[in-house]
């Protein structure tokens, strides 16, 4: 579970960059938003956060996640829909697909 609060934290922490990506947290503040979280190797090869990329729907998020991996851009990636929330750590994070490497509390947050 603490992975899982980690990608949460990332994921808030993200919506606050200052290139772009806090004018789509203020147009979708109060509705879901679907995202990608990437996974690659540090320099002491264990899994680290990679790159957080906003998407549409759970469609586009699936597909980019997977092509995340098979293109070799990254390790591992989850898509995931983030749900409710404020500012802060408030709402759920629903973990629906993942792809290659990633840490334990992600993979396990699956629904099936």
């Amino acid at each position: 579970m603490a992975t899982v609060c980690h990608l949460r934290a990332c994921f808030v922490l993200m919506l606050a960059h200052p290139f772009g990506v806090a004018q789509r947290e203020e147009s979708v503040a109060s509705s879901d938003i679907y995202g990608v979280q990437t996974f690659v190797r540090n320099k002491k090869g264990k899994l680290a956060q990679g790159r957080f990329t906003p998407c549409n729907d759970a469609d586009e998020a699936r597909r980019y996640a997977e092509a995340r991996v098979t293109q070799g851009h990254a390790i591992g990636s989850a898509a995931f829909l983030r749900r409710g929330g404020g500012e802060f750590d408030e709402g759920e994070t629903i973990t629906f697909a993942v792809f290659g490497a990633v840490p334990p509390g992600v993979s396990d947050q699956l629904p099936f």
